[in-house]
């Protein structure tokens, strides 16, 4: 089996791998698996050319509200915005060790924010573990404030915010952490 990585927007037989290796990640994890949101968008790091060993999924505006607007309001974005819900971050537990997966969760944003930007995606918002919300600010997300108890996992969930535009003006003026994170801005 090759050890090559790729990291990219998911087929549809990657797409069935991911949601695969989420349910089996949360289940055995977090003891509860969230269900499946069909036309969702699926980003997922291979090793070789068929095991997934990471994935992540986007809900674009069409999906609001959702669902964690069931908990709060998202009334911290600007008007006139085209939210995206980024989240289900999961790594295989074979995938874990520091060497191999150097550089994989900056790839995996870097695609986040490129595909919501093509998209006319404006903010990216999730809600995470508070073992994650480190990564995620390293990440450029802000902290709304804003938390809730989520059912299915029992455990209170941060909620975080990027705003795409400003995050494009940083690059723009040439921020070097924003430049590392996710590249030039595309134009």
């Amino acid at each position: 089996m090759s050890s090559e990585r790729w990291v990219g927007l998911a087929t549809p037989q990657l797409r069935e791998a991911a949601v695969e290796l989420e349910g089996e990640i949360y289940r055995n994890e977090h003891g509860f698996a969230p269900p499946a949101e069909e036309g969702a968008v699926y980003f997922v790091a291979t090793r070789g050319t068929d095991e997934v060993v990471a994935s992540f999924r986007i809900l674009g505006p069409s999906f609001r509200p959702f669902d964690l607007e069931r908990f709060c309001s998202l009334d911290f974005l600007p008007r006139n915005r085209r939210p995206g819900l980024i989240g289900r971050l999961c790594v295989s537990s074979s995938y874990r060790d520091l060497k191999q997966q150097a550089g994989l969760h900056p790839a995996m944003m870097r695609l986040a924010f490129n595909y919501s930007v093509e998209v006319g995606i404006t903010d990216l918002v999730l809600y995470s573990f508070s073992n994650l919300v480190g990564f995620y600010k390293r990440a450029m997300f802000r902290e709304t404030g804003l938390s809730f108890v989520h059912p299915g996992y029992e455990q209170t969930m941060t909620v975080l915010w990027l705003d795409l535009d400003a995050a494009i003006k940083s690059m723009e003026r040439g921020d070097r952490r924003s430049l590392l994170l996710y590249g030039q801005p595309i134009s």
